[in-house]
């Protein structure tokens, strides 16, 4: 679909050692996600690696530098950049929910107990099927039922306190 207002959004790979320096807008927000790897951001060399987040601040240009050596299960660092202009609006988050407003997110979660946001159904290959049944343990088990967001936040190991950000 498409968005309110104008977005860049970029997939790169960089090699270990290699630097990627992008022009950017002065008008946008920019922040850099590292699906793999380890690397560097910024011309102040801020690390960064596998999971984490780099908000970048004012400028007109993003630098990300690979670390020369990368983990055994990705040769490269992998990146999302993403940024856009500010659309200036407040913002509420509590686990994977991000809204307007406190109530918006409750609503979410309320519709989420109710199965309203929909399923995507697992499509299994015969030859990626388990062997033998995956014994589980503990919260996944199925033997609780959560129901309460505090409780499905639990489970899933997400911060269960409202957050929420002014604009």
């Amino acid at each position: 679909g498409t968005t309110q207002t104008p977005i860049t959004l970029i997939h790169a790979t960089v090699a270990p050692g290699a630097e990627i320096r992008l022009p950017w807008r002065k008008d946008y927000n920019a922040l850099v996600y590292a699906m793999s790897g380890f690397g560097f951001a910024g011309d102040e060399g801020r690390p960064i690696q596998m999971g984490q987040l780099t908000v970048f601040g004012d400028g007109d240009s993003i630098v990300i530098r690979a670390a020369n050596q990368q983990e055994n299960r990705s040769p490269n660092l992998e990146l999302f950049i993403l940024g856009g202009q500010p659309i200036k609006e407040p913002v509420a988050w509590m686990g994977p929910f991000v809204m307007n407003t406190k109530r918006e997110v409750l609503d979410a979660f309320e519709d989420f107990q109710k199965g309203l946001l929909g399923s995507i159904p697992a499509i299994y290959k015969e030859d990626a099927k388990p062997k033998q049944p995956i014994q589980r343990t503990d919260k996944l088990s199925g033997d609780i039922k959560p129901s309460t967001a505090s409780e499905i936040l639990d489970v899933h190991n997400a911060p269960t306190e409202m957050q929420e950000k002014k604009v």
